[in-house]
Parts: C-alpha cells; structure tokens; sequence
C-alpha cells in the first residue's frame, strides 16, 4: 500500500519537475515533442491514479466501512474525483498549449502545483488515519488479499507496464515481499497467472 503510494508521489514529483524544465528552458523555446513527453507522463500518472482510486473506492473503503465504524472513507472517495477532476484539466491545458507557437508554461506550472499539492495531501491523510486502520482491523492473510485484488484489478493491457513501473519505485526487497504474498493469497490460479507473468520475470531481473 505504502510502496504504490511511494510510487505516485515519485511520478508526481516527476510530472512538476518536467514542467519546471519547461519554465527554464533556453530563450523559453518549447518544442512539440517536450509537450508530447509531457502529456504521456500526465496521461500514465491518471491511469495510475485511476487504478489506485478503483481498487480504493470498490474495495478497500467498503471493507474499511464493514470493520471499522465512522471511518469517514467517503471522504477520500471525493477527493479521488477532484484529483482527476484537476489531472483532466491539466491533461486538456497540454493539449491546447501544443496548439500555440508560444506555450504559457506559467498556466501549466500553476495546474500541476494543484496536481501536486492534492496528491501529496490526499496520500499523506490516507497513511495517517487509513493506513493504521487497515494493520489493526484485518488480519495478515485479509491484508495480502487486498493486495492481490488490487493488483488483479489493474486492466491486463496495463498490467505489465504498471507492474514494471511499480518494481522500479520499490526496493528489491519488497518486490520480494509482493511476490511472496500473491504466491501465498488464496485467490485461484488461474486468477493469479497472469499476475505471476508479470511480477516474477521483474523479480528475477
């Protein structure tokens, strides 16, 4: 949980330092193809945000709400739709800037610092008060399950590259850890086949 949480906040970080780039770039000259990289990493950084959210919202929240009394989930199912509320907008003020001789960087620095500031936030209470809830109310075994329905909700067309991306953000030693908890999960085999296609080829590189 806290490793895929590591994973957005590094992407984040990543999305408002491209931008940054573009601010200082020589004689302010930005080119198609720097907006081009920069729509393709805001557009990887929704389709993570929407997996994270997906499995949060259908899953995670409404186990939470099952245990734990007053857990006040609704509230981050809310923020999840601001957050890309505010990913579309930027998304959409890329595209209009790559139709402009002369990009307003400015107006793309002031979205992503929203972009970031949300995620950064949202993230942070989740770990704070959710997080905590989640180790005292269910067990080890509930936990991996989570995991696991986590992993496996992700779109197979996206599978690999998510999990690749994700086994790049983590130390090795919890990839092993990943690894270890969906080879233990109860799920059936072939629900976990193409989850293991994916994971154990990155382990072992």
């Amino acid at each position: 949980y806290c490793h895929l949480h590591d994973a957005i906040r590094w992407e984040t970080r990543a999305l408002t330092a491209d931008v940054a780039r573009l601010q200082v770039a020589p004689g302010g000259e930005v080119s198609p193809r720097d907006l081009g990289r920069l729509k393709r990493r805001c557009d990887f950084l929704r389709e993570i945000h929407r997996c994270h959210c997906s499995v949060e919202d259908e899953v995670v929240y409404p186990a939470l709400d099952r245990k734990v009394q007053n857990s006040t989930s609704a509230g981050y199912s809310l923020e999840h739709e601001d957050e890309d509320a505010r990913l579309r907008q930027l998304l959409a003020l890329i595209e209009m800037q790559s139709s402009r001789g002369r990009p307003q960087v400015d107006l793309l620095m002031d979205k992503v610092a929203e972009v970031h500031t949300l995620m950064m936030t949202h993230l942070a209470k989740e770990e704070s008060h959710l997080y905590p809830l989640l180790l005292k109310h269910f067990s080890r075994l509930e936990q991996v399950s989570l995991v696991v329905e986590f992993l496996c909700s992700i779109p197979i067309v996206l599978m690999g590259e998510v999990i690749a991306w994700l086994v790049r953000r983590a130390d090795s030693q919890a990839v092993q850890g990943i690894l270890r908890e969906v080879r233990e999960s109860t799920a059936s085999r072939e629900t976990l086949r193409p989850l293991l296609g994916f994971l154990e080829p990155q382990q072992e590189g």
